[in-house]
């Protein structure tokens, strides 16, 4: 239930205790003892139990006792007694409830809202983030674009970005922990790595000029886990032979959702459809889809 919408409830239940106080002869210490248990509890309960009709009779020990046992929420919901019918309606109106819109103001309220949190951002980015994330490349490329924050780094890596990328700052980037060689990620110019996408480096992963990864892409340079079942249950880390390195040569485009394993190459200029898996190699200049990805089309003219 709503907070405001509670507090109807608790209006109401406020009426109820006045008059129950004042019709019940009840000694002072029984109405104190009653009213610090309804401060304990929920006021909604002690509601429930003023409506029975057997309270005139019972001692405020019984009354509590009563309150447990109540499924006061299901009462309101269900009974046909005029009090909860009363209050089924306060809480739909209070449902239907909502600020009017005034266009003037409210549209000048969104502007400023935008234009804020445009400002807010752009200041961050530009003396918090992408400095920080600079300072963990083994190079100092002059332009770099990130935007929603900062790229997550796990792992030993070694970073080198060229210029003029544009990296989303949900993306990770994690190299390969458990090997002996420092794991590398080179990504050309002209870059963009989209939103939610993962780059696990094995060995290597290289990414040339141009290349586009769209939302949700991984590339998984090791799988993290070995493919002995009791070796995974000890913990232990994938083997030499479940790594490989990944190329993607320059202008190639992975759409939402793609995968690409160990070991695989993506020729220049390919695009890989969404959602793909790509297990092995693609050649250049070709379309290639599917799971396992396989070429569709060339887009040079000719057959695959």
């Amino acid at each position: 239930m709503r907070p405001w919408g509670l507090s109807l409830l608790h209006f109401v239940a406020a009426i109820f205790f006045i008059l129950r106080i004042k019709l019940q002869d009840a000694s002072w210490q029984a109405r104190v003892k009653l009213f610090k248990f309804i401060k304990i509890n929920s006021i909604t309960r002690w509601l429930a139990l003023c409506l029975s009709e057997d309270v005139a009779q019972s001692t405020p020990e019984v009354e509590m006792l009563s309150i447990a046992t109540i499924n006061w929420r299901q009462w309101i919901k269900t009974a046909d007694h005029p009090c909860a019918m009363t209050l089924r309606r306060l809480y739909r109106l209070q449902q239907r409830l909502q600020c009017p819109v005034v266009p003037g103001l409210h549209r000048l309220m969104l502007v400023m809202h935008r234009s804020g949190s445009q400002i807010c951002h752009s200041v961050l980015q530009f003396v918090y983030f992408t400095p920080l994330f600079k300072s963990q490349l083994n190079n100092a490329p002059k332009v770099l674009h990130l935007y929603s924050g900062m790229p997550q780094l796990g792992g030993r890596l070694e970073l080198s970005i060229g210029e003029d990328c544009r990296i989303s700052g949900r993306s990770s980037l994690f190299g390969r922990t458990s090997g002996r060689e420092i794991p590398e990620l080179r990504i050309g110019c002209n870059v963009d790595i989209g939103w939610q996408n993962t780059i696990a480096v094995g060995r290597k992963v290289v990414l040339g000029d141009n290349v586009r990864l769209a939302g949700n892409v991984f590339l998984a340079g090791f799988p993290g886990h070995p493919y002995d079942a009791a070796a995974r249950a000890r913990g232990e880390a994938e083997t030499d032979d479940q790594v490989g390195d990944i190329v993607l040569e320059p202008n190639v485009w992975l759409a939402s959702g793609v995968t690409v394993l160990a070991g695989v190459t993506i020729g220049e200029n390919s695009i890989i459809g969404a959602g793909s898996v790509v297990t092995r190699d693609i050649p250049a200049n070709v379309i290639a889809a599917g799971n396992p990805a396989r070429v569709i089309r060339s887009l040079t003219g000719g057959q695959p």
